[in-house]
Formats: structure tokens, C-alpha cells, sequence
């Protein structure tokens, strides 16, 4: 979508002028509102301690945001697998999975630890090899339920007898909306999308199912288990079919499996393991680990990974900021690969770059500022937030984030975070953040402030009934650069 630069100016201009008022807005809004204690009446010691814990969370990341040229591998590789593993996930959750992952996982206490072999992962294959036991374990899930349903329904059932009839008795026993939707395409030979359960798709050519033979074992004792893959590890073929066919090696296999590696003395046990097996994440660690490994020790990381960019910690205007933010791109480019697109700008942002992370919290909130144009108007928060990651959107958010924080160092209050190295950037991202974040108590946040109707839009609109526009000449001050 293509938007006029006259139209980036004029909204450019409003960020500007406007900007320091809101963002003190938003960050009193926070400290005052969003630690307010839970469960009635005002509690001023516990009040008191969230705004402490908020505080020292706030600054904790600020100080460590810094440039620093001579960062170490074995830093930007903690930094960057802490960044991979919180991606799309509560941070709640990632924060119980990272202290296991480094005490438990030899290759996240150290890249150093990478080997080829055992660190061996093909995404596509492993994905399929998933795919192959989630497609078993749904049917013996449903041949379960149809023979409590029924006893003796299943004696010479096939899938598809089997399917038939859990459809037409599927509300005594009660099958979700999405088996029935499953098992609707599976029984219509006229489907034109595959169900992802078919009996007869051919995931994993060398090992086929034999469907007779399962339903003839499963017809005796019929476990319960946790999920497909507590069932799949029960199963007499698990252990062939996985080393043969899941694209692992096997120190990774033993991680996505919970399992065991027996390769390495004394074996590596990950039984119970708070880790997610998330194949996308699982590329990502192993490709980064391997190329921090290759790189020579008198090689500078980041100079391997930013290729030429040259950090410059003042916000540049005009012709000077495009070339700025084209180097900036150039650098992103190189990153991207290794982490993630949004993942690269929150790693770059955490090492002190001038970037936000556009997440679904702040492309949201800069949205209902009308701040974004690249998205259409009367959109929803759903699709807002499913939209967050499209190219245009984040290229626009960057836009606006580089203006707001260029309005913020105007301001003599935030001139000595440049000054000691930090960055406004990181400042404004953690406040907008923490105002439409979920709860974390452990940070002293009780509220999410964004789920208070319009609170937002009329914290704006008084400060708008301020604001004169086109006299503070902002013609191509910040010219738009998406990236090439």
C-alpha cells in the first residue's frame, strides 16, 4: 500500500509535537494505574512494591539496551536464543522454559557445545514425522471413545466405518467441532482440502500404516495418555520410525522428544524437560548456533552479522535519517535469517539499535492513535493483532517509533539516556508495552490499561485539542524508507 509522503508528514508532525505529552501519559497511566494492587481497597505497601518491582524491570532493560561494538559471541548468542525462544509465547511460560533450557541443555549454556551430527535438524521431515503420529493417536482417540461409546463397535472397523459412525452419534459422544469437521472431509470423497488425519495420506512413505493391525491391538487394553506424544513413545515402531524418519539429530531428537540421548557418556536425559518443541524456534537455535561457531575469534560478532552498518546514536532528519534507516535495513537483512523478522528488531533493539519490536501490543495501540496507515479503518483488535506481522505494517510502525523517539530526545529529560548510551527507543517500547500487556505479577503489574474502553483515545484528543497542524514545517523531515 502505497501512502503519500504529505500524508507520513502530516501524521509525522502530530507524533512529533505530541508525542513527549503522550508518552508521559501513558508512563504515569502505568506507574500509577497499572500496579494498582487487586482485590479492593487501596493496599499502599503493596502498591508501593509493584511500582518498585516495575521500576527496576523498567531500568534493568534500558541499561542493558546499550550499543556496544565489541559485543561477545557468547552474549549476543544468550540474547538472541532468550529473544527466539519468547517469540509469539507468553512470557510467563518462556520464563519456567529458559532456567531449564540453560541448566539442562548443554548447546543454550554454550554455542561452543554445536555439532553437526548430533545437532542435525530438517524442519519439513520433522514436521512430517509429527504430523504422522498426531494422525495416529487421533485415531485411536476416537476408536477409544467409540468402543466406551459402544462396546465391541470396533471389532472389524475400518477409518472409515469408524468415522461414519462416530459422525452420526456425535453428540452422545461427544466429539469437539473440530473432530467432527476432521472427520466430515475424511468421509466425503468429494473434499476438496485433505483432512490432515486422512488414514490413506503417505507422510512417511517407509513406514505405513497398517490400520488392520493397530485396530486389531488397540481392541485390548485401551491407556489413556497425555497427548500424541506420550502415545507415540508407547508404541513398538516409535523408536525406528524416529530415528530414521525425523530429520534429527540425535541430541536434538532426545530434546524434542523428551527422550534420552544415549550417543553422548554419560547420557543426556530430558525426561520432564520445560521445553518447546517448536520446529521453527528449533531451526533457528541450531542455525544460529552453527553460525556462531563458524565465525574466527578475531572476527566482531555484530560486525559478522550487521555486515557494514555503522551505529549512529543520534536521530538523523531529512536525506541524512533515509540513508540512516536504508543502512539499518541492510543490517536487519543480514540478521533476519538467522532469528526472525520481528525477532531481528527486538534483538537489535536490545543491543542498543534505534528500533522498536513491533508486537501486537504496540502495533495495536499506535493503531487505535491512528497512527497507522497501512491498515484500514474499523478494523478489530483480532485483526489488527493478526495483521501485526505483515511487511507494510512494520515497515510503518518503525516510521512512526523513529519520529516518537526523536521526540523524546528533543526533551532535555531523555537527552541523558543518549548521552549514557541507552536508548529512547527501548524507553518508549517498554512503556507502550507494559500499558497493553497482559498482567505479570512479578513485575508488579496488575492491569492491562488497553482493556479500558477508549481510555487511550481520550488520553489523545485532549492533547490534540492542542495541537495547531501544519506549522511547524515537517515536509520530508523523515522521509519514509521501507526497507528495499
Amino acid at each position: 500500500m502505497s501512502i503519500p509522503q504529505s500524508t507520513h508528514d502530516r501524521i509525522n508532525e502530530e507524533v512529533y509535537v505530541l508525542g513527549p505529552q503522550l508518552f508521559e501519559e501513558i508512563r504515569r497511566d502505568v506507574f500509577h494505574g497499572a500496579t494498582e494492587p487487586l482485590g479492593g481497597g487501596h493496599n499502599v505497601l503493596a502498591h508501593k512494591n509493584n511500582k518498585r518491582l516495575l521500576m527496576k524491570e523498567v531500568m534493568a532493560l534500558v541499561r542493558t539496551s546499550r550499543w556496544n561494538a565489541n559485543t561477545t559471541p557468547d552474549s549476543l548468542w544468550k540474547n538472541a536464543w532468550h529473544k527466539i525462544a519468547y517469540s509469539g509465547t507468553q512470557s510467563e511460560r518462556v520464563s519456567n522454559e529458559v532456567p531449564d533450557m540453560t541448566a539442562r541443555i548443554p548447546l543454550f549454556l554454550d554455542f561452543r557445545n554445536f555439532d553437526a551430527t548430533s545437532h542435525a535438524f530438517d524442519k519439513a521431515s520433522y514436521e512430517k514425522f509429527t504430523k504422522y503420529w498426531k494422525r495416529r493417536y487421533f485415531w485411536y482417540s476416537l476408536f477409544r471413545k467409540c468402543e466406551s461409546h459402544t462396546p465391541g463397535v470396533t471389532a472389524s472397523a475400518t477409518p472409515l466405518s469408524l468415522a461414519q459412525y462416530a459422525l452420526d452419534n456425535s453428540q452422545s459422544i461427544r466429539l469437539s467441532q473440530s473432530t467432527k469437521d476432521e472427520l466430515a472431509i475424511i468421509v466425503n470423497p468429494l473434499a476438496k482440502k485433505p483432512s490432515a488425519h486422512d488414514p490413506c495420506h503417505p507422510y512417511i512413505p517407509a513406514h505405513s500404516e497398517n490400520w488392520t493391525g493397530h485396530f486389531s491391538t488397540w481392541n485390548g487394553v485401551m491407556p489413556r495418555y497425555t497427548g500424541w506424544l506420550d502415545f507415540a513413545k508407547s508404541q513398538p515402531d516409535f523408536g525406528v520410525c524416529a530415528s530414521s524418519s525425523a530429520g534429527c539429530g540425535s541430541e536434538v531428537l532426545a530434546w524434542m522428544t523428551k527422550g534420552v540421548n544415549t550417543t553422548v557418556t554419560p547420557p543426556a536425559n530430558y525426561t520432564g524437560i520445560a521445553f518447546a518443541a517448536n520446529p521453527p524456534k528449533v531451526k533457528k537455535y541450531v542455525e544460529l548456533a552453527r553460525e556462531l561457531k563458524s565465525i574466527g575469534t578475531n572476527q566482531p560478532v555484530l560486525r559478522h552479522f550487521l555486515g557494514a552498518y555503522t551505529f549512529n546514536c543520534k536521530h538523523l532528519k531529512g536525506t541524512a535519517y533515509k540513508q540512516d534507516k536504508l543502512d539499518f535495513w541492510g543490517a536487519h537483512a543480514n540478521l533476519h535469517p538467522f532469528v526472525g523478522d520481528v525477532t531481528a528488531l527486538h534483538l537489535m533493539m536490545d543491543i542498543g539499535l534505534k528500533t522498536i519490536k513491533p508486537d501486537r501490543v504496540m502495533t495495536y495501540l499506535f493503531y487505535r492513535l491512528g497512527w497507522l496507515r497501512t491498515l484500514p479503518p474499523r478494523m478489530s483488535k483480532e485483526e489488527v493483532m493478526d495483521a501485526y506481522q505483515n511487511r507494510d505494517v512494520i515497515d510503518e510502525m518503525l516510521h512512526r517509533a523513529d519520529v516518537l523517539a526523536a521526540s523524546l530526545e528533543s526533551r532535555p529529560r531523555y537527552q541523558r539516556l543518549s548521552r549514557n548510551g541507552m536508548s529512547t527507543h527501548r524507553l518508549l517500547d517498554i512503556w507502550f508495552v507494559k500499558y497493553g500487556q497482559e498482567p505479570e505479577t512479578r513485575f508488579g503489574l496488575t492491569k492491562n490499561l488497553a482493556l479500558a474502553p477508549l481510555m487511550l483515545e481520550h488520553t489523545y484528543a485532549k492533547l490534540m485539542q492542542t495541537f495547531t497542524p501544519g506549522k511547524n514545517g515537517f515536509s520530508n523531515q523523515w522521509p519514509f524508507t521501507p526497507r528495499p
